[in-house]
Protein backbone atom coordinates (compact mmCIF):
# COMPACT_ATOMS: atom_id res chain seq x y z
CA UNK A 1 0.00 0.00 0.00
CA UNK A 2 0.90 3.76 -0.43
CA UNK A 3 2.93 5.35 2.61
CA UNK A 4 1.69 8.60 3.75
CA UNK A 5 4.97 10.45 1.84
CA UNK A 6 3.26 10.22 -1.73
CA UNK A 7 3.25 13.30 -4.22
CA UNK A 8 -0.08 12.50 -5.83
CA UNK A 9 -0.05 15.34 -8.77
CA UNK A 10 3.26 13.76 -9.54
CA UNK A 11 1.62 10.34 -9.82
CA UNK A 12 -1.31 11.41 -11.94
CA UNK A 13 1.59 12.16 -14.48
CA UNK A 14 3.41 9.43 -14.42
CA UNK A 15 1.28 5.98 -13.75
CA UNK A 16 -0.14 5.51 -17.68
CA UNK A 17 1.23 1.95 -17.03
CA UNK A 18 -0.89 1.37 -14.33
CA UNK A 19 -3.75 3.20 -15.77
CA UNK A 20 -3.45 0.90 -18.92
CA UNK A 21 -3.36 -1.91 -16.93
CA UNK A 22 -6.20 -1.14 -14.48
CA UNK A 23 -8.22 -0.65 -17.67
CA UNK A 24 -7.61 -4.25 -19.15
CA UNK A 25 -8.53 -5.62 -15.49
CA UNK A 26 -11.59 -3.73 -15.36
CA UNK A 27 -12.65 -4.92 -19.10
CA UNK A 28 -12.73 -8.83 -17.22
CA UNK A 29 -15.44 -7.86 -14.78
CA UNK A 30 -18.50 -9.12 -15.03
CA UNK A 31 -20.93 -6.95 -13.39
CA UNK A 32 -24.64 -6.05 -13.33
CA UNK A 33 -24.43 -2.38 -12.57
CA UNK A 34 -25.88 -2.22 -9.07
CA UNK A 35 -22.76 -3.90 -7.28
CA UNK A 36 -21.07 -1.35 -3.96
CA UNK A 37 -17.27 -2.07 -4.75
CA UNK A 38 -14.53 -1.28 -2.62
CA UNK A 39 -11.20 -0.12 -4.46
CA UNK A 40 -7.86 -0.85 -2.42
CA UNK A 41 -5.05 1.75 -2.93
CA UNK A 42 -6.69 3.59 -5.14
CA UNK A 43 -4.07 6.32 -5.86
CA UNK A 44 -5.53 9.44 -7.89
CA UNK A 45 -8.96 8.26 -8.09
CA UNK A 46 -8.42 7.62 -11.94
CA UNK A 47 -9.76 4.01 -11.74
CA UNK A 48 -12.64 4.31 -9.28
CA UNK A 49 -14.12 6.80 -10.94
CA UNK A 50 -14.13 3.92 -14.38
CA UNK A 51 -15.29 1.75 -11.78
CA UNK A 52 -17.90 4.12 -10.64
CA UNK A 53 -19.56 4.14 -14.30
CA UNK A 54 -19.42 0.41 -14.70
CA UNK A 55 -22.35 0.75 -11.33
CA UNK A 56 -25.00 3.58 -12.64
CA UNK A 57 -27.12 1.95 -9.73
CA UNK A 58 -24.44 0.36 -7.31
CA UNK A 59 -21.80 2.85 -5.62
CA UNK A 60 -17.33 2.50 -5.54
CA UNK A 61 -15.48 3.49 -2.16
CA UNK A 62 -12.18 4.27 -2.93
CA UNK A 63 -9.29 3.96 -0.11
CA UNK A 64 -5.75 4.85 0.25
CA UNK A 65 -3.19 5.42 3.16
CA UNK A 66 -2.29 8.53 1.41
CA UNK A 67 -3.60 11.27 2.54
CA UNK A 68 -2.34 13.43 -0.74
CA UNK A 69 -3.51 11.06 -2.48
CA UNK A 70 -7.45 10.85 -1.58
CA UNK A 71 -6.83 14.86 -1.45
CA UNK A 72 -6.12 14.66 -5.07
CA UNK A 73 -8.88 11.87 -5.80
CA UNK A 74 -11.73 13.89 -3.70
CA UNK A 75 -10.96 16.86 -5.79
CA UNK A 76 -10.76 15.71 -8.99
CA UNK A 77 -14.05 13.27 -8.39
CA UNK A 78 -16.38 15.28 -6.11
CA UNK A 79 -19.23 13.74 -4.53
CA UNK A 80 -21.33 16.88 -6.27
CA UNK A 81 -20.62 15.10 -9.81
CA UNK A 82 -19.83 11.19 -8.88
CA UNK A 83 -22.90 10.70 -6.26
CA UNK A 84 -22.15 7.53 -6.06
CA UNK A 85 -18.45 7.78 -5.25
CA UNK A 86 -16.01 8.58 -2.31
CA UNK A 87 -12.86 8.23 -1.31
CA UNK A 88 -11.54 7.91 2.36
CA UNK A 89 -8.35 7.47 3.71
CA UNK A 90 -7.46 4.07 5.17
CA UNK A 91 -5.06 1.46 5.06
CA UNK A 92 -6.10 -1.84 3.66
CA UNK A 93 -4.72 -3.55 7.13
CA UNK A 94 -6.71 -1.15 9.07
CA UNK A 95 -10.13 -1.77 7.54
CA UNK A 96 -13.15 -3.30 9.67
CA UNK A 97 -15.69 -3.35 6.91
CA UNK A 98 -18.28 -5.91 7.51
CA UNK A 99 -20.13 -7.98 4.88
CA UNK A 100 -20.21 -4.67 2.97
CA UNK A 101 -19.10 -4.93 -0.70
CA UNK A 102 -19.78 -7.60 -3.83
CA UNK A 103 -16.28 -6.92 -5.17
CA UNK A 104 -13.14 -5.56 -3.71
CA UNK A 105 -10.63 -4.65 -6.28
CA UNK A 106 -7.32 -3.54 -6.14
CA UNK A 107 -4.46 -2.51 -9.08
CA UNK A 108 -0.92 -2.48 -8.63
CA UNK A 109 -0.94 -1.16 -5.24
CA UNK A 110 -1.20 -4.58 -2.88
CA UNK A 111 2.51 -5.34 -3.05
CA UNK A 112 3.53 -2.32 -0.69
CA UNK A 113 1.94 -4.87 2.09
CA UNK A 114 4.18 -7.25 2.88
CA UNK A 115 2.13 -9.92 4.47
CA UNK A 116 -0.88 -9.56 3.03
CA UNK A 117 -2.25 -12.76 5.66
CA UNK A 118 -4.00 -9.91 7.81
CA UNK A 119 -4.86 -7.92 4.79
CA UNK A 120 -6.87 -10.80 3.12
CA UNK A 121 -8.16 -11.76 6.22
CA UNK A 122 -9.69 -7.85 6.81
CA UNK A 123 -10.58 -8.27 3.04
CA UNK A 124 -12.76 -11.29 3.44
CA UNK A 125 -14.28 -9.84 6.54
CA UNK A 126 -15.56 -6.67 4.62
CA UNK A 127 -17.27 -9.15 1.28
CA UNK A 128 -20.76 -10.41 1.63
CA UNK A 129 -21.54 -13.68 0.92
CA UNK A 130 -20.44 -14.53 -2.56
CA UNK A 131 -18.58 -12.03 -2.88
CA UNK A 132 -15.43 -11.45 -5.28
CA UNK A 133 -11.56 -10.60 -4.95
CA UNK A 134 -9.65 -8.79 -8.11
CA UNK A 135 -6.38 -8.00 -7.72
CA UNK A 136 -3.37 -7.36 -9.83
CA UNK A 137 -0.19 -6.40 -8.50
CA UNK A 138 3.67 -6.82 -8.37
CA UNK A 139 4.25 -10.10 -8.07
CA UNK A 140 7.67 -13.07 -7.77
CA UNK A 141 10.46 -11.88 -9.55
CA UNK A 142 8.99 -8.17 -10.45
CA UNK A 143 11.35 -5.53 -11.35
CA UNK A 144 14.57 -8.23 -10.76
CA UNK A 145 17.01 -6.75 -12.88
CA UNK A 146 16.11 -2.93 -10.72
CA UNK A 147 16.36 -4.63 -7.89
CA UNK A 148 19.69 -6.50 -8.59
CA UNK A 149 21.17 -3.28 -9.03
CA UNK A 150 19.89 -1.78 -6.22
CA UNK A 151 21.74 -4.46 -4.29
CA UNK A 152 25.08 -4.10 -5.66
CA UNK A 153 24.53 -0.05 -5.05
CA UNK A 154 23.66 -0.44 -1.51
CA UNK A 155 27.15 -2.60 -1.17
CA UNK A 156 29.33 0.31 -1.92
CA UNK A 157 30.08 3.64 -1.04
CA UNK A 158 28.89 6.14 -0.94
CA UNK A 159 25.83 4.83 -1.46
CA UNK A 160 25.37 2.27 1.46
CA UNK A 161 25.21 5.33 3.75
CA UNK A 162 21.65 5.99 2.39
CA UNK A 163 20.59 2.48 2.89
CA UNK A 164 20.97 2.26 6.63
CA UNK A 165 17.83 0.36 8.54
CA UNK A 166 16.49 -0.24 4.63
CA UNK A 167 13.84 -2.89 4.46
CA UNK A 168 12.21 -4.40 1.45
CA UNK A 169 8.81 -2.93 1.66
CA UNK A 170 7.38 -4.89 -1.44
CA UNK A 171 5.08 -8.13 -0.61
CA UNK A 172 6.14 -10.25 -3.92
CA UNK A 173 4.61 -13.38 -4.35
CA UNK A 174 4.46 -16.53 -6.66
CA UNK A 175 1.15 -18.88 -7.62
CA UNK A 176 1.38 -21.30 -4.45
CA UNK A 177 2.55 -19.21 -1.98
CA UNK A 178 -0.80 -16.93 -2.30
CA UNK A 179 -2.57 -19.78 -3.24
CA UNK A 180 -2.00 -21.02 0.59
CA UNK A 181 -3.01 -17.31 1.86
CA UNK A 182 -6.27 -17.25 -0.11
CA UNK A 183 -7.28 -20.55 1.23
CA UNK A 184 -5.81 -19.19 4.83
CA UNK A 185 -8.52 -16.72 5.08
CA UNK A 186 -10.96 -18.74 3.56
CA UNK A 187 -11.43 -18.08 0.04
CA UNK A 188 -12.29 -20.11 -3.05
CA UNK A 189 -9.83 -19.38 -5.62
CA UNK A 190 -10.84 -19.31 -9.31
CA UNK A 191 -7.83 -18.33 -11.03
CA UNK A 192 -4.12 -17.43 -9.48
CA UNK A 193 -1.59 -16.51 -12.23
CA UNK A 194 1.97 -14.61 -12.94
CA UNK A 195 1.30 -12.60 -15.82
CA UNK A 196 3.75 -10.91 -17.56
CA UNK A 197 4.10 -6.97 -18.76
CA UNK A 198 6.77 -4.65 -19.28
CA UNK A 199 6.61 -0.75 -18.02
CA UNK A 200 8.77 1.30 -20.13
CA UNK A 201 10.30 4.46 -19.30
CA UNK A 202 11.07 6.64 -22.53
CA UNK A 203 13.05 9.68 -19.94
CA UNK A 204 15.15 9.59 -16.92
CA UNK A 205 12.26 11.69 -15.61
CA UNK A 206 9.99 9.26 -15.79
CA UNK A 207 12.30 6.26 -14.23
CA UNK A 208 13.05 8.44 -11.22
CA UNK A 209 9.45 9.55 -10.53
CA UNK A 210 8.08 5.77 -10.61
CA UNK A 211 11.28 4.56 -9.01
CA UNK A 212 9.66 6.36 -5.99
CA UNK A 213 6.60 3.71 -6.33
CA UNK A 214 6.48 0.84 -7.80
CA UNK A 215 9.62 -0.95 -9.07
CA UNK A 216 10.06 -1.14 -13.04
CA UNK A 217 7.60 -3.98 -14.26
CA UNK A 218 5.58 -7.21 -13.61
CA UNK A 219 5.15 -10.12 -13.63
CA UNK A 220 1.82 -9.80 -11.58
CA UNK A 221 -0.07 -11.87 -9.60
CA UNK A 222 -3.84 -11.99 -10.45
CA UNK A 223 -5.94 -13.54 -7.97
CA UNK A 224 -9.88 -13.82 -9.28
CA UNK A 225 -11.75 -15.28 -5.84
Amino acid sequence: MHGDLWNAEDYARHSDAQLKWAEELVRGLRLAGSEHILDIGCGDGKVTRILAEKVPYGKVTGIDSSPDMIRVASRNFPEQLFPNLRFTVLDARDMAFESCFDLVFSNAAMHWIKDHGPALQRIRTGLKSGGRLVIQMGGKGNAAGILRVMDRMIALDPWGAYFQGFVFPYGFYGVEEYRRLLDQAGFIPLRISLIPKTMEKKTREDLESDSERIPGACPGVSVHT
